[in-house]
């Protein structure tokens, strides 16, 4: 009984394993470049090769940053989706090449026991789209802090400034006034000493 039970449940699965062989490279892709868009990773990596995996996290977090130069990178990569559903593909063995017409961008997928799997590990190096996106980022995000530490710097500075500006003002106001009253002070003395000197 046991082994009859051991046998159905192995059968059932290569059912299971078969019914994921049964995608082409074109739904793969479609399906990876939509977890991508969504910001799925976990859904990324089931179509992806394990050197994929690190790429998978970046574009995903390319997906969801506010950063303008990121969010226009994201609307490319979505409207490119649907390119990949009618996108010429050349098997090669274990290896699919998707193209699309009028791009010179290809996508590489690896059939891997069995099932297609997208292989974007030549975004791995250093200097390539993924880290170059992920850089863009970063130096967008450190230039919107700059900014807005330069434009706080400057609005203290203006504060500051018109600050001095009405000390400034209050004093020569108040030196002016000063002033006034002491000349004010001395043309009553003196017409009062020529009004005295008048009454001898």
């Amino acid at each position: 009984m046991m082994k009859r039970l051991s046998v159905v449940l192995a059968a059932l699965s290569v059912l299971f394993v078969c019914a994921g062989c049964s995608e082409t490279p074109r739904e793969v892709a479609v399906k990876w470049a939509q977890a991508i868009a969504a910001g799925d990773v976990k859904s990324a990596d089931e179509y992806s090769t394990g050197k994929t995996y690190p790429v998978n996290a970046v574009l995903c977090a390319l997906m969801s940053s506010k950063q303008p130069e990121a969010v226009a990178l994201a609307e490319q990569f979505r409207a490119g989706i649907a390119n990949y559903a009618s996108a010429e593909v050349a098997i090669d063995g274990d290896v699919a090449t998707l193209t699309v017409a009028g791009e010179k961008t290809r996508l590489i997928l690896r059939r891997v026991d069995g099932a297609w799997k997208v292989d974007r590990s030549d975004m791995l190096p250093a200097k390539t789209a993924a880290d170059a996106a992920k850089k863009a980022v970063a130096k967008a995000d450190a230039a919107a802090k700059d900014a807005a530490g330069k434009a706080d710097a400057a609005a203290k500075k203006a504060v500051a400034k018109a600050d001095a500006a009405a000390k400034n003002a209050a004093a020569k106001a108040d030196a002016a006034a000063k002033n006034a009253a002491a000349k004010a002070d001395a043309a009553a003395k003196n017409a009062a000493g020529k009004l005295d000197a008048l009454k001898k």
